[in-house]
């Protein structure tokens, strides 16, 4: 429960019984604010003169003062009209619960008429509404219910606790939350309230909060909320924001909780935090997440990392909300600090191989026998009784087939492609780890051509058209056996990297865990998998005659 809880509401929405009520509940302390009026406004108030706000900052300093020096859980009632007023209340003593009683004018100004020996009358209610500031973070409740109801009500809202808390409401955060509580899962969600992203939580949980997802209004409550150990999810941009955000959650922290890095982090930088958190008796966990926007809501691929005591607590919750593939959940430990982070950057690495394959396929099919983009798209679709059968197939497939006022957008789209980083790290570990990785470096090597237009147009020359006879069917087998390459380059890093780090993680597992939701899942990964012979220790898929 929280440890502080103000019930607020204007005169007459029955706030001293409420809080009697639930302190008798939760067995906190309870305060009456009124009980805190300096004479001067008693009588004021007695004979029907509005309290301005020189009136209520000795009021708001004494009650505060008996807040604090109360020792255990505590339960106010008080008007607290303003947001001014709530604002003072929360530097004075802290944070705390809000509880905003509201109903409509009629039903307050008849309790207020019924009430016998009350010091404010009823005439006083309409000062008291011009006055009020509905307040936005608080838990608010609707006077026309049963007041038993309504107890009941706050009571439980107070004492849920949640499973996982989510910090960062970006699109992958917001899906990831939303993913979680369609699972059943309560999340806590928070965001913090950067310059023009004050309103991010508030907005989030108005379209989507349900029992099982609701909002922070800052960080005290979002930790207080949280089922212990703690489980916090960052879905935060990589780097620095990482190494800040951590330092802030520490001192709300306790020995047990796990601070979860779900961006696309360095594995070394995860490497550390690990160790970093480790000595202070925490957890964290580096944890991949492939499948972009889509995927985070419906079902991603994920890959994370760390102690076996996390392990333990996370995964069964990963496990129902991660993609499945033949009813097996696309999610696997890989070992300990940076082993998800690393997978998720080999993962990239053979995305962008992937990608530049199926780019320098359509530019034969296109320039060198000819076909226009709807015949490419035809012939693509033949892949999908293939092992060639794959997401990136089918997005080109759509892509190609896309078109604004009847032009195909393919035609239109500059040929400049950016990357993350994910990419540069696959190729510079590959060749710190001694692993040749041609396909892959050769793809992130045309990523940086790409980008660099203005030499390319000043120095190149134009294509043009290239005459060639190969044969459809030799062109798919080259292809594939491209795509295959390249996913074995990956997998090679993974086998080097995985001794070297003791992480002590299966390419099957891994090849599992890409088969659903992310962006590489594909047909090829089943097959390489049945390629294993059942023999996860090969150092090379070369090395299996199937594969051969």
């Amino acid at each position: 429960m929280y440890s502080k809880i103000i019930v607020m509401g204007v005169s007459g929405t029955g706030k001293t019984t409420i809080g009697k009520l639930l302190s008798a509940n939760t067995k906190a302390t309870y305060i009456e604010a009124d009980a805190y009026h300096p004479a001067v406004n008693i009588e004021k108030m007695a004979n029907g003169i509005a309290l301005n706000d020189d009136d209520r900052w000795p009021w708001l300093d004494a009650l505060c003062d008996a807040i604090n020096a109360v020792e255990g859980p505590v339960i106010a009632s008080c008007s607290a009209l303003k947001e001014v007023y709530r604002e003072y209340i929360k530097q004075k003593i802290g944070h705390y619960q809000l509880v905003y009683l509201h109903g409509t004018k009629d039903i307050i100004h008849k309790r207020m008429a019924a009430r016998q020996g009350h010091y404010m009358n009823a005439d006083m209610l309409q000062s008291q509404l011009d006055t009020l500031q509905p307040p936005e973070k608080c838990i608010a409740i609707d006077i026309e219910n049963d007041i038993n109801h309504i107890v009941e009500k706050i009571t439980k809202l107070m004492d849920t606790k949640y499973e996982i808390g989510l910090l960062g409401l970006g699109v992958m955060g917001k899906s990831l939350a939303r993913n979680m509580a369609n699972k059943g899962i309560p999340v806590m969600a928070y965001n913090l309230p950067f310059a023009g992203e004050e309103n991010v939580v508030n907005n989030f949980i108005s379209q989507y909060g349900s029992d099982t997802l609701q909002g922070a209004a800052d960080l005290p409550q979002f930790i207080l909320a949280l089922k212990q150990p703690r489980l916090i999810l960052l879905m935060i941009t990589a780097g620095k924001a990482v190494d800040d955000t951590i330092e802030l959650l520490i001192p709300h922290l306790s020995p047990g909780d796990m601070i979860i890095d779900a961006g696309n982090t360095y594995f070394a930088d995860t490497n550390r935090r690990y160790d970093y958190l480790k000595n202070k008796g925490m957890h964290f966990i580096g944890m991949g997440v492939s499948g972009g926007e889509e995927g985070a809501l419906i079902g991603p691929s994920i890959m994370p990392a760390g102690d076996d005591d996390a392990k333990e607590r996370l995964l069964p919750i990963l496990k129902k909300i991660c993609a499945a593939a033949d009813g097996i959940p696309c999610v696997n430990w890989f070992g300990h600090g940076g082993g998800g982070h690393f997978v998720k950057m080999i993962h990239n690495g053979i995305e962008y191989a992937d990608m530049q394959l199926i780019s320098e396929a359509y530019a034969i099919l296109k320039y060198g026998l000819q076909m226009n983009n709807d015949a490419i798209a035809n012939h693509f679709e033949t892949y999908k009784k293939t092992p060639h059968n794959s997401y990136l197939i089918d997005i080109t497939i759509d892509v190609l087939r896309k078109k604004i006022n009847g032009k195909a957008i393919i035609d239109n789209i500059l040929d400049v492609a950016g990357h993350k980083g994910t990419g540069v790290w696959t190729s510079t570990t590959s060749l710190e780890l001694g692993v040749a990785a041609p396909t892959i470096v050769a793809a992130m090597n045309q990523r940086i051509l790409s980008a660099q237009k203005a030499l390319r147009t000043e120095q190149g020359t134009e294509l043009g058209q290239v005459e060639t006879t190969i044969e459809l069917s030799d062109f798919d087998g080259a292809l594939l056996f491209s795509r295959l390459i390249a996913l074995t380059e990956g997998l090679h890093i993974l086998t080097t990297a995985g001794k070297k780090y003791d992480w002590n993680y299966s390419l099957r597992d891994i090849l599992q865990t890409w088969r659903g939701g992310c962006i590489i899942r594909s047909d090829m990964l089943l097959t390489i998998m049945e390629s294993l012979d059942g023999n996860d220790a090969l150092a090379h898929l070369f090395e299996s005659p199937s594969f051969n």
